[in-house]
């Protein structure tokens, strides 16, 4: 008897610039993580990131001095 097991891995990967919703300015140096994981990333000095992992993941945890910290839903 032969037996094949396929195991496909779903990646979570997001690109996207943070910046302040009142006067739009781009952040840097804002923390991102995959909510409940040890994955992260921080902005760089334009504001943008860039994260990805394997499996699906459902929210996006961003903090930033001075602000309060956010929640972001993925799609």
């Amino acid at each position: 008897m032969a037996c094949t097991q396929f195991t496909i891995a779903q990646i979570t990967k997001i690109r996207g610039k943070v910046m302040d919703a009142d006067t739009k300015e781009l952040l840097s140096f804002v923390t991102l993580a995959f909510k409940g994981t040890s994955i992260g990333t921080i902005t760089d000095s334009k504001g943008e990131f860039f994260i990805e992992t394997r499996g699906a993941k459902h929210s996006l945890s961003v903090s930033y001095v001075g602000y309060d910290p956010k929640s972001i839903a993925i799609r």
